[in-house]
């Protein structure tokens, strides 16, 4: 997940008693942390526009913009930067998969 310090970005606002003071897109109650979750899941700029009513196409981009560029990275991550866990509930043939080079 990305931590950004949001304070200086133009298009997000954090109110409290607002989504518990959450950094939210301005004039929605849609928090940043949830469209860069998405994004870095593959959801592409579209793909949330479809998804989340109300929300406005350069307000998102620019959001994005800021989280790179506070970043000095693409937030999508890697698949070599995730970590699944398995535990002892796992099937074998899962644990085995997943701990197999590429």
């Amino acid at each position: 997940m990305v931590n950004v310090d949001w304070s200086s970005c133009p298009v997000v606002e954090s109110v409290p008693g607002k989504m518990s003071g959450a950094w939210v897109l301005k004039g929605t109650r849609m928090p940043v942390v949830s469209i860069l979750e998405n994004i870095e899941c593959g959801a592409s700029l579209d793909d949330i526009l479809e998804w989340f009513d109300g929300l406005h196409r350069e307000q998102v981009k620019t959001a994005i913009a800021f989280a790179e560029r506070s970043q000095g990275q693409p937030t999508a991550h890697s698949p070599a930067q995730m970590r699944i866990l398995v535990d002892q509930a796992s099937p074998d043939s899962l644990a085995s998969a997943l701990n197999r080079p590429h």
